[in-house]
């Protein structure tokens, strides 16, 4: 009686850590961005933002004057993940990912193509240690005035309703875009792992109390 009472707690926990891998639900408080001229969530992908590019993001950041620019979704969604056709140099965001903690700005690089898809959970709290979500995000990067093209291109998928670009003038040879993303519903959760370990914590607990009764 007792074997198998602990082959089924042996059971249960390689199934919690087979739902750990394969993650399979979308975790609403992941999300991905692209950088991709297709539109895709691929992280060897193309773009036109030029190699290197650094990218400061910073979430739930103020409405610049005269509010979110909401003006410059120049593609629509075609299955919901991608734009079809877009606009290079393009900038989206989706739900979903096996994603890196931030817990306030952070940074994320363009590869070697211009291009690249990065993942992030939302690990933001405030003051009082509770998880808030994201509601908006900024993302700033500077690029040289000779690769400024005619237009930029956005899209905030399902974890964005809108986004828009502010482009500065330059101070000497760069200029500075400023991509806002607003509307978002990135939800305030911990991480997969943390419930899966308490709940494979609570049924150890309870198969050794049914052990003891035995």
């Amino acid at each position: 009686m007792r074997l198998s009472r602990l082959l089924v707690l042996a059971a249960f926990t390689v199934m919690f850590t087979g739902w750990l891998q394969a993650d399979v639900l979308i975790d609403p408080s992941h999300f991905q961005i692209t950088l991709n001229n297709d539109g895709s969530f691929d992280p060897n992908g193309t773009g036109n933002w030029g190699a290197g590019t650094v990218f400061t993001a910073i979430p739930n950041v103020s409405a610049p004057d005269g509010g979110f620019p909401s003006g410059d979704l120049f593609c629509e969604a075609s299955d919901g993940l991608q734009c079809s056709p877009p606009i290079d140099p393009f900038v989206g965001t989706r739900l979903g990912g096996a994603s890196e903690t931030i817990t306030g700005e952070f940074t994320f690089t363009a590869n070697a193509d211009g291009g690249g898809s990065f993942d992030f959970h939302n690990g933001l709290m405030n003051e009082e240690g509770q998880f808030i979500a994201i509601t908006s995000l900024e993302l700033i990067a500077s690029l040289p005035i000779s690769s400024l093209p005619e237009i930029f291109s956005c899209f905030g998928g399902d974890a964005f309703g809108q986004c828009g670009f502010i482009v500065t003038d330059p101070p000497q040879e760069m200029i500075t875009v400023e991509t806002f993303f607003s509307d978002g519903h990135i939800a305030p959760a911990p991480e997969p792992s943390t419930w899966i370990l308490l709940g494979t914590a609570a049924f150890a607990l309870v198969g050794r109390k049914a052990l003891r009764r035995s």
